[in-house]
């Protein structure tokens, strides 16, 4: 899952204890250069059997030869200090993941059988953990509580939306990809883990030790709020959203509600195929979005039209609303049929397709980049909201005041009596017109200056 992005700035540890410093130890050249050369030999050898499975690209006939060596060096010399896994299996997992690593893209991940497993477990909606989502800190690259789940594990244990997770049970997390967190974090049903964070109202770091537990995960929830305001919060895209969605929806229509918040906060996104569903719940007939590939090939997706929502609508979105949730309120923006709420988007416009290898490993891919329905990429800038409002993290913590919830329920109470909102297409077109004619006219005043 990727999610997302806090404000919290995430303190430098000086608690790190240094490395261990090996001792010199003096070997007889005689000793180690026959061992050495033997190495050499062994690796070449072995790298000369696969020599008929090389086709060239990237793994070519020297890089085999460069690993054998590499890895009879390794295995005559390593000294194990740490007593650390140096299996020829994990050794093998970790050469695969460096692999795609060497991508330099956070997005894309290889997963070894359990790691799949776990994967697949997430998507279905039920899964043995803590009851977060997880997201990427934006400032720090740590990875973060995006969203607590009502009466988990984390919930009771005391992590907050917000909080920055510097160390899983004593290890750093800096530096590693966020399905290796969640991998981290979940764990059999009774089973502790203890979480380090930062949190931005804590001098100190806490250490927040959590009991694992079955999750069951209702990614939609909804309820009818003062004035006949209809409320529905989608946590995440996965394969159970679309049902869910489909019924809290229905709900809000059987209780004759005159208007519906979307609540996209800190959703991090998910499956392309389950936003489109659940878009074509409320769109007008036509592009929901598009992708495009790495050689140019464009693909659609549309809605048909057939259940475009007919009253007033709100999404109400925040910097850690990502992907899925983005091409969502990209499509409702450009449609024209509701008004944004929150602040800027994530700004995540690309797209990983998950595929299975014959093992049962797996690997996630950068794959296309994506375009909203009015043609806009979004990567790296998000979505602005029509009406922006800043959340007031003391008013919430001092009782639960949620300001950005109530400046929707107020746009969406305007839309009712007939009151309109520009969007934010049109003041950004607006604003680059005006900057045009600007420059024309200060071109026009040096030139008659000349």
């Amino acid at each position: 899952m990727e999610n997302q992005t806090t404000d919290v700035q995430v303190q430098q540890s000086s608690g790190t204890p240094a490395a261990p410093q090996k001792q010199k130890v003096k070997r007889s050249p005689i000793w180690f250069l026959p061992g050495f050369i033997a190495g050499i030999i062994v690796g070449v050898v072995v790298a000369g059997l696969c020599l008929s499975l090389i086709s060239g690209g990237l793994i070519t006939t020297s890089v085999v030869k460069k690993l054998a060596s590499l890895s009879a060096m390794m295995d005559g010399y390593y000294y194990n200090y740490n007593e650390a896994d140096t299996s020829n299996e994990n050794r093998q997992e970790n050469l695969y993941k460096g692999l795609v690593e060497s991508l330099n893209d956070p997005y894309s991940v290889y997963y070894t059988q359990t790691e799949y497993k776990d994967l697949q477990e997430s998507l279905s909606g039920s899964y043995s953990g803590i009851g977060a989502y997880l997201s990427t800190d934006k400032g720090t690259g740590y990875p973060c509580i995006a969203k607590v789940m009502d009466n988990s594990p984390a919930e009771k244990a005391g992590l907050k939306g917000g909080d920055v997770i510097v160390k899983i049970d004593g290890e750093s997390t800096d530096g590693m990809d966020l399905d290796t967190v969640v991998s981290k974090v979940r764990g059999e049903d009774g089973t502790t883990v203890t979480l380090t964070v930062a949190r931005s109202t804590e001098a100190e770091y806490l250490d927040i030790e959590v009991t694992r537990g079955t999750i069951e995960t209702p990614e939609v929830t909804s309820k009818v709020l003062e004035n006949d305001i209809g409320y529905l919060a989608i946590a995440e895209f996965d394969t159970v959203t679309t049902d869910q969605f489909q019924q809290n929806l229905q709900d809000l229509y059987d209780q004759n509600i005159r208007g519906l918040i979307i609540d996209l906060r800190d959703n991090p996104g998910g499956d392309v195929k389950v936003v489109t569903a659940v878009a074509n719940e409320l769109l007008p007939k036509g592009l929901v979005f598009y992708m495009k590939d790495v050689s140019g090939k464009e693909t659609d997706y549309t809605a048909d039209g057939r259940d475009e929502i007919r009253i007033p609508l709100v999404v109400l979105v925040n910097g850690n609303s990502a992907s899925a949730s983005e091409i969502l309120t990209g499509a409702v923006q450009d449609s024209g049929i509701g008004v944004i709420v929150g602040t800027t988007t994530y700004g995540k416009g690309i797209v990983q397709t998950l595929g299975q290898l014959t093992d049962g490993s797996a690997v996630k891919l950068t794959t296309a980049a994506y375009f909203t329905r009015g043609g806009r990429s979004i990567q790296g800038t998000g979505i602005t909201p029509d009406v922006e409002v800043e959340f007031d993290s003391d008013a919430y913590l001092k009782d639960g005041t949620d300001n950005q919830l109530e400046k929707a329920q107020e746009v969406v109470q305007g839309l009712i009596d007939g009151k309109t909102y520009p969007s934010a297409l049109d003041q950004a077109e607006s604003s680059t017109e005006d900057s045009t004619e600007a420059a024309t006219e200060s071109s026009t005043e040096s030139e008659s200056g000349q």
